[in-house]
């Protein structure tokens, strides 16, 4: 199924471009000669398969590629968090979504 093109738009949209934790920008123009670059990743909070960090069998497939399920951040605090599923879990990250 996959994230819709609206529900990906609604997060982009609502984070303001900038990442649930650090808050830094996502989508960048370093140089003013180029493209902008998109660093931003759009995360699954409980991740969309099994043993993926955070999983939880009971969410429908669709429900896993819901806005509610979905978080954006930095390339660094992705990595970041799912190294960490204990102290970044759901409710901390929705929370942390949340703002």
């Amino acid at each position: 199924m996959g994230t819709s093109d609206k529900t990906r738009k609604r997060l982009w949209a609502k984070s303001g471009n900038r990442c649930a934790i650090s808050k830094i920008e996502l989508v960048l123009d370093p140089t003013g000669e180029a493209d902008d670059s998109v660093v931003g990743e759009e995360c699954h909070i409980a991740a969309c398969s099994a043993g993926g960090p955070r999983f939880d069998p009971s969410l429908s497939e669709a429900q896993r590629d819901s806005y509610d399920n979905l978080v954006l951040l930095s390339p660094n605090y992705h990595k970041i968090v799912d190294d960490n599923p204990g102290y970044y879990n759901v409710e901390r990250l929705r929370s942390i979504k949340k703002g």
